[in-house]
């Protein structure tokens, strides 16, 4: 089963149309590497709030802690933002100290991925971002093995580890490694040929390019 049908069935297993959030029991984990690179179990559990310009769609667990609640921001992704907490996008106040902050991490759940990426700069990430001042950035991207076909478990991942800089309104790798989970040899040599194949590096390519827009809309958040 794909990710993307897993994650809609997480999410939305009650009516898409209800206004009143409800609450549902964890679902099933599954592992993925986090930004630290190191692997953890990870589970959603469905609250649904339709009452907001970004709505509120469930929260995420790692291990036995909650991660934070996650939000429909754009492109039909669920995104977690945090600074040194978690930053409510329709709270004013909380945008303003995302702003502010030195440090910005946003998870982001969508088809076949989960991704982490941490933005820190010397001073305010979003004022160096608007005066092109460096921003150094770490990127954390899950794929599952299933998404491509390549396997029937859906715990086998392989995870690209990018580490990246943005400034003078240019980006630059300085570090590019991938992590994997999986047990089966067969499914490890279709990874490793996809991982070295040219359109997946341009994906990788593209999805860097992503992240700058990443940025770019927390910024501008209101």
């Amino acid at each position: 089963m794909k990710f993307y049908i897993f994650l809609f069935m997480v999410l939305f297993m009650v009516g898409c149309g209800s206004k009143t959030p409800q609450n549902h029991s964890p679902k099933p984990f599954r592992y993925f590497f986090d930004n630290d690179a190191n692997l953890k179990k990870i589970s959603f559990k469905r609250e649904v709030s339709e009452q907001e310009k970004y709505n509120k769609t469930g929260v995420a667990r790692v291990e036995r802690s909650n991660l934070g609640t996650m939000y429909e921001t754009a492109n039909h992704s669920y995104s977690i933002i945090m600074t040194n907490k978690q930053i409510n996008p329709n709270n004013k106040d909380e945008i303003s100290s995302l702003k502010n902050s030195q440090t910005i991490k946003i998870y982001e759940f969508n088809q076949g991925n989960i991704q982490s990426i941490n933005f820190n700069s010397q001073n305010q990430v979003c004022t160096s971002l608007q005066k092109g001042e460096k921003i150094d950035i770490k990127s954390v991207n899950n794929y599952y093995a299933n998404h491509y076909d390549f396997s029937q478990n859906d715990n086998d991942l392989f995870a690209s580890i990018i580490l990246s800089s943005y400034e003078n309104y240019e980006l630059a790798v300085s570090k590019y490694s991938f992590l994997q989970h999986i047990n089966d040899d067969d499914t490890k040599q279709k990874v490793a040929a996809l991982v070295y194949d040219d359109k997946f590096k341009q994906v990788l390519g593209a999805n860097l390019q992503r992240q700058v827009q990443i940025l770019k809309f927390l910024c501008e958040l209101k």
